[in-house]
């Protein structure tokens, strides 16, 4: 072999060195250490302590890290989408209360949550299940689920019904293709500045904080409304977001058939659960409700109240934000509210116009 050849190769690898050491050791999004990068958030969060500026983590794999190292079970638990993170302790002021919702949660997500619950006996007496239209449809193409994919094939086989939706066989060393990606690098290079999460005690701060309950609060720039920026985003979400939804609407007949089990076990066990319904902003509802293309969505809402009136299940909230007398600054998203929209939708749920009461 030539010495030119030699050096090419040796310049290779030295390159193929860098960008792997490189990607191993910034790892932004934790492909290589997801299990140990959550043990000390976890840790902050049960011994009492906030955790502000928590990003690029997995939500599934700490929500799993939190019920299996708490040691005081809750009374009353809330589980959803990133849209019921706004709920928080403070509706609940005479009993303990805990925020388990993860982004995109689906009906997979929702198994495998009740199943950790109840294999770590922790199942509460009061248990709220966001609503999501999308929650039954069998297209969603998310994939987040698959970190509880153990979970969700205990809990399918608990209930005895059919699998809904085959879980990833892992190719081994898949995460390791991150190690040799330019992009990668490239993304760990721009991230590298960003900094830390860090325990404290406060809440309204600059950066977000995930509360000690498990809820959200927004950091200071989300919590100024930008009206243009505002606009900008619901526009941006009717043109785009809103047609895809309406996309995943319909409720799977399989979906339907497990998501009633499921209700029927936690009846079983004495767990008393309520639908929350997380209202949409009013510009965004209006295009559901007047806009035929979109009665889908407006089809589910009624779909999941029949639900709860056959297995005698109070309703919180709804798509609607006009019937929950919310306001335009009660958002700050085409479809997140704040905790202030929390207070009001739970203000007084014998009220009818903030609760569907079922008989």
């Amino acid at each position: 072999m030539s010495k030119k050849y030699a050096l090419l190769i040796g310049l290779s690898l030295l390159v193929l060195g860098g960008l792997a050491s490189t990607n191993y050791l910034l790892d932004y999004q934790h492909h290589f250490n997801a299990q140990t990068f959550i043990q000390e958030p976890t840790h902050y969060l049960l011994n009492g302590a906030n955790v502000a500026n928590l990003k690029h983590y997995d939500e599934r794999l700490m929500m799993r890290a939190l019920i299996t190292n708490n040691e005081t079970p809750s009374e009353v638990l809330a589980f959803g989408s990133e849209r019921l993170l706004a709920i928080n302790q403070g509706r609940f002021p005479s009993q303990t209360f805990f925020n388990y919702s993860v982004p995109h949660a689906t009906l997979p997500d929702y198994l495998a949550f009740i199943h950790l619950l109840d294999k770590h006996e922790q199942l509460p007496k009061k248990l709220i299940l966001g609503i999501e239209p999308n929650l039954l449809n069998a297209n969603i193409q998310q994939t987040d689920w698959h970190s509880l994919s153990t979970e969700y094939q205990a809990m399918i086989q608990q209930l005895g019904t059919p699998a809904l939706c085959e879980v990833p066989h892992k190719k081994p060393f898949s995460n390791y293709l991150y190690l040799f990606s330019p992009y990668y690098f490239l993304a760990n290079i721009q991230h590298h500045q960003e900094s830390k999460y860090y325990a404290t005690d406060q809440t309204f701060i600059k950066d977000p904080v995930k509360c000690t309950d498990g809820s959200l609060v927004l950091g200071e720039e989300q919590r100024e409304v930008n009206r243009a920026r505002l606009e900008k985003k619901l526009q941006a979400f009717i043109n785009d977001r809103l047609p895809a939804l309406k996309q995943s609407t319909q409720p799977n007949l399989a979906y339907r058939k497990c998501f009633k089990k499921l209700l029927t076990y936690l009846r079983e066990k004495e767990v008393e659960v309520t639908f929350f319904f997380p209202p949409y902003h009013h510009k965004v509802y209006h295009q559901i409700a007047s806009n035929s293309t979109f009665k889908a969505i407006h089809d589910t809402e009624q779909y999941y109240k029949s639900v709860a009136i056959a297995n005698g299940i109070e309703v919180i909230g709804s798509y609607n934000p006009t019937s929950l007398k919310l306001k335009h600054l009660d958002f700050y998203d085409s479809q997140y509210i704040f905790r202030t929209a929390v207070n009001k939708i739970f203000r007084n749920t014998e009220d009818p116009i903030y609760s569907f009461k079922t008989k």
